[in-house]
């Protein structure tokens, strides 16, 4: 009992501290779930996919360059989740993916993702305004290398003044991370042009418009979500929040926190 009344004063907590957010940043935080609430995509410039944009040899404008597609024909730069890698959870794996998308803007490479654990999730999201799928032909004997930097914080540091085209010269960066790099990394004097624009607003404000232009759902699961829309919330003054609430390992994940 005492269990089930703690959950429920955290239940109700979490729920006012959402809504509080929710209200003092809704222009930012707009879901994708509902295709009408898509302010961010809708008022952005979309570039043609086979269009180049270099960021390394030009200033590119704030407006335009928050939203350059990274078409280098000979380098990529890779979020990789497959088979055996830790990876940690969905919300890990977005902090992650903004992460190395803000590696492929300072280093001007071209942005992909591949995630295969614990399904090919391309199945169910699909490019946005940044096109973030690579045909693996194209990937075909160039040199690569895998960077599993899940859970390591120094090199979270070394953003801060490493040059990383040298550190990694490889034409294909694979990366594997859960961390956090956009405070160091706009603060390295390399790539304060290319990384101008997110550097003129809050992380939560960088992760949303991020995720925002990168990911829509497919037809059929956009489809659902516009039914449940309409049945379940028909009144537009009306709010969905959602909460997820950790109380434990579960035997499903023995190493969880």
């Amino acid at each position: 009992i005492r269990v089930l009344g703690f959950i429920a004063v955290v239940s109700i907590f979490f729920l006012l501290f959402a809504w509080k957010q929710y209200s003092v940043n809704k222009e930012y935080t707009g879901t994708t779930l509902n295709k009408h609430n898509q302010k961010f995509i809708n008022n952005s410039k979309e570039f043609p996919n086979n269009q180049v944009h270099h960021t390394n040899n030009k200033t590119v404008s704030k407006e335009k360059q928050e939203l350059v597609q990274l078409n280098n024909k000979t380098k990529y730069i890779i979020f990789y989740c497959v088979n055996n890698i830790e990876c940690g959870g969905w919300g890990d794996r977005q902090h992650g993916i903004v992460s190395v998308y803000l590696m492929a803007q300072a280093m001007g490479r071209r942005f992909g993702i591949i995630i295969s654990k614990p399904c090919n999730f391309a199945k169910y999201l699909q490019p946005n305004k940044i096109n973030w799928t690579i045909d693996p032909k194209e990937l075909h004997g160039l040199k690569s290398r895998h960077l599993r930097l899940t859970r390591d914080k120094g090199y979270i540091s070394a953003l801060r003044s490493v040059d990383l085209e040298r550190r990694h010269p490889q034409n294909v960066l694979y990366v594997t991370t859960n961390q956090i790099y956009f405070h160091t990394l706009i603060e390295n004097p390399r790539y304060k042009k290319q990384l101008l624009w997110s550097s003129q607003m809050p992380y939560g404000n960088v992760f949303a418009k991020i995720m925002n232009l990168m990911f829509r759902f497919n037809d059929h699961f956009q489809e659902a979500i516009d039914k449940f829309f309409e049945v379940n919330i028909p009144n537009p003054n009306m709010h969905l929040v959602c909460a997820q609430i950790r109380i434990g390992r579960n035997p499903t994940m023995p190493h969880d926190d």
